[in-house]
């Protein structure tokens, strides 16, 4: 469960960058966030599945081929356009109201 909020996590910060501006307000701290949070996931996938994977009788090769495959057909899917709304498992579609943030004093 925990992977399913991080995935949705960062899917949805990929898709408030995407649709702002360098220079928007919160965008650093947004890109500083997403960095941490996959920094963070996969230091737990290199601890816990990687292991896992290599001590399995997977192809590693084989997975690796279709991992890359998989990419680049993403790639070339959305070389041209937008992305679509993130699709979340964990997040239930809240309604956000924008707020101003709180000047520092």
């Amino acid at each position: 469960n925990e992977a399913y909020v991080e995935h949705d996590g960062a899917k949805v910060l990929i898709a408030e960058l995407m649709d702002s501006e360098a220079d928007d307000t919160f965008f650093a701290a947004k890109v500083t966030v997403l960095s941490e949070m996959i920094k963070h996931h996969v230091a737990e996938e290199e601890e816990t599945l990687f292991p896992e994977a290599e001590q399995s009788d997977l192809d590693m090769k084989a997975l690796g081929e279709k991992m890359l495959e998989r990419k680049e057909e993403l790639i070339a899917k959305f070389a041209k356009g937008k992305l679509p709304p993130p699709e979340t498992r964990s997040f239930t579609g809240h309604k956000l109201v924008q707020a101003e943030p709180i000047e520092a004093d």
